[in-house]
């Protein structure tokens, strides 16, 4: 496989994990407005925690999705 392939799967494989993970972003908010009055304080800290690690995944493969255009574009 040429590198221009190898490179574009990659660029594939981080804007699919980058969905992956905007997705579950929204779709943890939208429980935590229909369930707000249900939630409990350690339902409301594992959601804060996982929507830290989730905000963080996302710059981290927005920085690499973006260096591996920016490698195809040199190619």
């Amino acid at each position: 496989m040429a590198e221009i392939d190898k490179q574009k799967e990659k660029i594939t494989t981080f804007r699919n994990f980058l969905l992956t993970f905007v997705v579950s972003l929204f779709s943890m908010f939208a429980y935590l407005f229909n369930n707000y009055d249900k939630l409990t304080e350690t339902k409301l800290i594992i959601f804060t925690v996982s929507s830290v690690i989730l905000v963080i995944l996302i710059v981290i493969f927005t920085n690499l999705l973006i260096k591996s255009i920016n490698k195809l574009k040199d190619l």
